[in-house]
């Protein structure tokens, strides 16, 4: 305690400052000048996160005038009211507005009741740049303009909500993400959202575009509703409730604009008809988290395509090699967690499909590499035919301790004989090695160039940069 009440005062505000909002005030009652100085500091109020509606009504006006953001996280019907009511009163401060309410616990006369939110997005916000609203409804169809037309958001997620008119709020929005559809009558088929069907219409500034919950995006993008021209990034995640509906690769070679499109959930054939008669590659990459890419245009282009699938299904991914519709890349890269997600087998069966056109494989090592380069690629397991390979990157970065990972002479002998089917690749294996944000030791790199593995070594403690 005192040797904490000697620190300066601007440190201990920077320590307060990662203590929740809502635990401040029980600082307060520890003495009079931390009573004074967290009481008078308005920063550290001004990041509220899952508070609730009496811990929300207090915090708030600590913060005054400063402008605020909020978290909120409503799981009680008791607090929906006096939750939108004390965030309408300090709505011209919010700058960030994350909403959300789960109405599965609640009582059947409080769940279809919309009029607090509504009450709540009627009023002004001039400051509020980034919004998401859950309103945990199926539907609530808006007919007004929203914030009264004045909010300057540039990022919005909407779900549970229909625009029914362009909102003047949302006319600088550049992301927006939410649920594209609803289901209705019959059948309790999808629906499209008003606002998801006329992109261009409500976002004109739009570049990213963000779709949950559908099963085509022919229905939504076609030949009398193109995609918006500025949209240059696409997400979209599926609905796994759903069957596939006919989806075809022309609705996606149509989205003349879109550099970036990462698909979660795909329908089983998407994947295979989309790299069958649309998308050609040079780059695949098995880097993040169950999700595989694909990159195109990168020799001379100043904006890659990339293509991603996330959690694709396993049949796809068995199907993808054993018809062999995978693209001819140049270059595969394997991340630090890529046996984590995919087998050797599957990898294998990558090169053998793009084999006549592999010339550049690249293997990122994690940050606290023990020298052992994919360890889970044991013998036994199948091994890369890479007749064509030419080079074979070795990267690191630095790890959170500031250190880089290192190999050895040992551990790259041993990753050549468990990895690569040697007797297949003639002449001999990669023509060159390189090493990069990597620590190699001179008499490891001396070895190397002695035992013949490979023509040429190069090695730089600097690490590379990659675009994932």
């Amino acid at each position: 305690m005192v040797a904490f009440s000697k620190l300066p005062a601007e440190l201990r505000v920077h320590t307060w400052s990662f203590i929740p909002s809502q635990e401040l005030p029980l600082l307060q009652s520890v003495s009079k000048v931390w009573n004074e100085e967290i009481g008078g500091t308005k920063s550290l109020y001004t990041v509220i996160n899952n508070v609730t509606a009496v811990q929300l009504k207090h915090l708030l006006p600590r913060s005054f005038p400063r402008q605020v953001s909020a978290t909120i996280d409503c799981v009680c019907e008791d607090d929906y009211a006096p939750f939108c009511t004390i965030l309408r009163q300090h709505l011209s401060r919010i700058s960030y507005l994350w909403l959300t309410f789960d109405r599965r616990a609640w009582r059947s006369a409080e769940n279809g009741d919309n009029v607090p939110i509504v009450y709540l997005l009627s009023a002004a916000a001039p400051r509020l740049r980034s919004c998401r609203i859950d309103t945990g409804l199926e539907l609530m169809d808006v007919r007004f303009q929203v914030f009264a037309g004045t909010a300057p958001i540039e990022r919005l997620h909407l779900d549970g909500i229909q625009l029914l008119e362009p909102q003047r709020a949302f006319s600088n929005v550049v992301y927006f993400s939410g649920t594209a559809c609803w289901r209705g009558a019959p059948h309790d088929t999808l629906q499209i959202m008003t606002h998801v069907a006329h992109p261009a219409r409500h976002f004109p500034a739009l570049r990213r575009l963000g779709l949950v919950g559908f099963d085509s995006i022919s229905r939504i993008f076609n030949e009398g509703n193109p995609c918006p021209a500025g949209v240059t990034e696409l997400e979209l995640v599926y609905d796994p409730d759903y069957r596939y509906s006919g989806e075809t690769a022309a609705a996606f070679a149509n989205l003349h604009t879109v550099d970036n499109i990462r698909i979660e959930s795909a329908p089983r054939p998407l994947m295979l008809q989309l790299l069958r008669s649309w998308f050609s590659a040079e780059v695949i990459r098995l880097v993040k988290d169950n999700t595989l890419t694909f990159v195109s245009g990168m020799h001379g282009s100043k904006n890659p395509k990339r293509l991603e699938f996330h959690l694709p299904h396993p049949v796809d991914l068995r199907d993808l090699v054993k018809v062999k519709v995978m693209p001819r890349a140049d270059v595969l890269m394997l991340g630090p967690k890529a046996l984590q997600h995919y087998s050797p087998a599957f990898i294998a069966g990558i090169v053998s499909t793009a084999a006549p056109n592999l010339r550049t494989l690249i293997v990122r090592l994690p940050p606290n590499s023990s020298g052992v380069i994919l360890p889970q690629w044991i013998p036994g397991t199948p091994r890369l035919r890479m007749n064509r390979l030419q080079c074979l990157l070795i990267a690191g970065k630095l790890g959170a301790d500031g250190t880089l990972p290192w190999i050895t002479f040992k551990g790259i002998q041993s990753f050549v004989a468990r990895v690569f089917d040697t007797e297949a690749n003639t002449p001999g294996l990669p023509v060159g090695l390189h090493v990069s944000g990597v620590h190699l030791k001179d008499e490891d790199q001396k070895q190397l160039l002695e035992s013949g593995i490979f023509a040429v070594v190069q090695h730089e403690a600097k690490p590379l940069v990659f675009e994932d």
